[in-house]
């Protein structure tokens, strides 16, 4: 599982703002960063063990 970071402050409630040719840009919902830079972070999700 892949989650997008803000590099400012570190949340995870990013949305997708703007593209075309300038590129991707991003948003924060925490500290109102906009930037193209955001940090993906990728976590292991634990699989449930299956019920027999």
């Amino acid at each position: 599982m892949r989650v997008l970071e803000c590099p400012q402050c570190h949340g995870i409630d990013l949305y997708y703002e703007a593209g075309l040719i300038t590129g991707y840009k991003y948003h924060c919902k925490t500290c109102n960063y906009i930037g193209a830079f955001v940090i993906e972070r990728e976590f292991e999700v634990p699989e449930k063990p299956s019920e027999e």
